[in-house]
């Protein structure tokens, strides 16, 4: 039996990281304006003393199923019609 693929917005995915990440005293960003993005990519992730842990997260999808927060049989809706 196949299993149907469930989207998922980008904003839900986003929640589900930053959740995860706040049990390990880190947090996700999003890019606000021209100059952030240039120095830190679309996300970033920083630690409580806003000290920068990783940038250029691209890969938002990737990021969530690294983290485990997006099960098999999800993905990152495009915004489209699916």
């Amino acid at each position: 039996m196949d299993c149907e693929k469930i989207p998922v917005t980008e904003k839900t995915l986003f929640q589900r990281i930053r959740l995860k990440l706040e049990k390990e005293s880190k947090r996700l960003y999003k890019s606000r304006n021209a100059l952030q993005k240039k120095f830190f990519g679309t996300q970033f992730i920083t630690n409580n003393a806003n000290t920068l842990i990783e940038s250029n997260i691209e890969d938002l999808e990737a990021l969530a199923r690294e983290l485990n927060v997006i099960s098999g049989h999800e993905y990152l809706s495009t915004g489209g019609i699916e």
